[in-house]
């Protein structure tokens, strides 16, 4: 953690660009460049931890914690990322940590993998999941990515104690909330019948598979910016058309509006981040699924104080569960997680996959992401769905 002095922060919000008296929400400085999280409302003596985001899109992003005082001016070209919430996620399937040595398959991992057949070509062996910063990491002998299953196999001599039986319980828990489910076998099983075992992995694999959207879409809400801009509505349709009876829309009305704005189909999980004390204007909405012409809806609501680091750091860690990814908001804030979360286009050596995301967001000449890349992924004005989810016609917009 980093310590500032108030004269240090101030010297800081200037090199970031954020003007010392600049803050919002829970004490939150935000610029082009980057944004500043501190602990509490205000500005004096807090500690903050710091990420680096890349606005270079040749580079990776770097998630790594500042530990000593910073001197001089930052790179430009990085955004710096202050923040205070701890790791409220889990992490999702990565490389094994450097410290790691390949101690080869055991003896029922090698019967496992030689009776796999047609699993073969889709299961993968030895996965980590963990936040690398915290050595917090967890094996994973085998994993179907696309069904999201986990086989591990228990030999006794590992799993047999009450200590190792608590880890598992501590481990199990852990890979379910990063959206996982896990299928324990035993090394007798494993021993008396693997093929038997690999029967039991395949019917639960097809099963989900079955039931499994060909594709899992996920839509992301800055809440405070859609009010900011259904006022702006309001204020503006209710001049150019005084007649009419315009009422601002529900947040339920706004969002299967906003789904046909961007085009979208079947199932669509909705999460909407606010302030903890705004939380009561929609919590009704909270675990609610909403029909729309071409399918569903499934509003979650989540608060916090630093609501829109939150956002991104949510986006970030269950980016594994998403194919698609739709953002309401305009802010600098998400360039970093939402660039991240939509990867390197595959057809270019440069920018985003312009085919994984679609955002709702102010038009070019007022918007955050003006000279970056996010300004290329697919849009629609925010301010069109607002109007039509207020009972406009397209032609009178």
């Amino acid at each position: 953690m980093v310590a500032f002095e108030e004269h240090e922060l101030g010297d800081l919000l200037a090199e970031t660009g954020c003007p010392e008296n600049h803050a919002s929400g829970a004490g939150r400085g935000q610029s082009a460049f980057g944004w500043l999280a501190p602990k509490q409302r205000g500005w004096r003596n807090h500690a903050f931890r710091c990420h680096m985001w890349p606005v270079d899109p040749h580079l990776q992003p770097i998630q790594s914690t500042v530990s000593a005082r910073p001197t001089g001016r930052f790179s430009t070209y990085f955004s710096q990322e202050f923040e205070v919430t701890s790791t409220r996620y889990p992490g999702h399937p990565t490389s094994p940590p450097d410290w790691y040595r390949d101690r080869g398959q055991s003896y029922i991992e090698k019967e496992f993998s030689d009776a796999l057949d047609d699993l073969a070509s889709r299961i993968e062996s030895e996965h980590w999941f963990g936040d690398a910063e915290k050595h917090h990491r967890y094996r994973v002998d085998f994993i179907l990515k696309d069904a999201r299953l986990i086989v591990e196999l228990d030999g006794h001599d590992y799993h047999s104690t009450k200590e190792q039986l608590e880890k598992d319980a501590e481990r199990r828990l852990y890979l379910t909330r990063a959206g996982y489910t896990v299928i324990n076998l035993t090394g007798r099983q494993i021993n008396r019948d693997p093929a038997a075992c690999v029967a039991k992995v395949r019917t639960l694999y097809k099963e989900r598979m079955q039931r499994a959207p060909a594709k899992y879409r996920v839509l992301y809400i800055d809440y405070q910016f859609l009010m900011r801009q259904v006022e702006e509505a309001k204020r503006f349709y209710y001049n150019l058309h005084p007649s009419k009876q315009l009422q601002a829309p529900t947040l339920e009305s706004f969002v299967k509006h906003a789904v046909g704005w961007l085009h979208e189909k079947s199932f669509i999980t909705a999460f909407v981040f606010l302030p903890p004390e705004e939380r009561c204007q929609i919590e009704h909405l909270d675990g609610t699924v909403t029909e729309y012409g071409n399918g569903e809806i499934r509003i979650n609501v989540v608060d916090a104080e630093l609501y829109s680091v939150e956002l991104g750091s949510h986006m970030t860690s269950y980016s594994n569960f998403y194919d698609n990814f739709y953002l309401i908001g305009d802010d600098a804030i998400y360039i970093g997680p939402f660039r991240e979360v939509l990867g390197r286009d595959p057809n270019q050596e440069t920018g985003v996959d312009r085919s994984r995301g679609k955002i709702l967001r102010k038009e070019n000449g007022k918007t955050a992401y003006v000279g970056t890349d996010l300004a290329s992924v697919p849009w629609q004005n925010v301010v069109y769905p607002i109007a039509a989810a207020m009972g406009l016609e397209t032609h009178e917009l």
